[in-house]
């Protein structure tokens, strides 16, 4: 099966400008993503889709494939879907040949493992699926708020959290989607959409503010770094 990666990174984020060239943990943000692409075993290539000059330079001077994309497929109001669209057409006039299936890499989730993606890979197989998603456990107590009056959504008043029925956020860490499904539905989504469930720290890590980015690495130097020199001395 051949797996390409797709690392979207385009210009000017509304709530966070120039977020995806941000340094975080003495990188370009979308650096983290572009390195688990070319370090995991499982992804056959990668590109980077971008309008942005400063990151079109970056890949340029460190060798990253690129692919230029249209700003009107880069509007805050443009969807997914365009831009891998777009990105499918210039593959297929440039190769002539599609991936089987595209593993979509956020910038805005810099820590990933390759289990995930691994595991990922055996859903998508068991189930035959259209797209695998990772989610997280969302224990939070949520509602609407109509004529000034607030209306539970997911719980009842006094109800504790411990009897909540469990819900799951769409976190967008990894999208794994079948290219031909794609093509006939121009969505991400197909009839068989299936998530993989990945640890609640990781709802913490998702940056798309400075707020964000600031906790992000806090988390990590805290949590994560030190997990990850715990299982190195073992």
């Amino acid at each position: 099966m051949n797996i390409t990666a797709l690392i979207p990174a385009r210009k000017n984020s509304e709530r966070f400008p120039g977020k995806n060239y941000t340094s975080f943990l003495d990188k370009p943000l979308f650096i983290h993503s572009v390195d688990f692409a070319k370090n995991s075993d499982l992804i056959n290539e990668f590109y980077v889709t971008t309008n942005d000059e400063r990151i079109i330079s970056i890949c340029q001077e460190k060798s990253i494939p690129y692919i230029e994309r249209p700003n009107q497929y880069s509007r805050a109001t443009s969807t997914n879907s365009e831009y891998i669209k777009h990105f499918l057409d210039t593959i297929a006039l440039k190769d002539d040949v599609l991936p089987d299936v595209l593993v979509i890499l956020q910038p805005t989730d810099p820590f990933r493992k390759d289990y995930f993606l691994k595991e990922m890979i055996e859903l998508y197989f068991k189930h035959t699926a259209d797209c695998v998603f990772t989610v997280v456990k969302c224990k939070t107590k949520m509602g609407c708020i109509k004529e000034g009056v607030f209306l539970p959504s997911n719980y009842k008043f006094e109800q504790r959290f411990q009897d909540m029925d469990d819900f799951y956020e769409e976190n967008g860490m990894f999208y794994l989607i079948n290219v031909d499904t794609f093509l006939q539905r121009k969505s991400m989504h197909g009839k068989i959409n299936v998530p993989y469930i990945i640890p609640e720290i990781y709802r913490n890590m998702d940056i798309d503010t400075e707020l964000e980015l600031n906790i992000a690495e806090l988390i990590y130097k805290r949590i994560v770094l030190k997990e990850s020199l715990i299982i190195d001395k073992i």
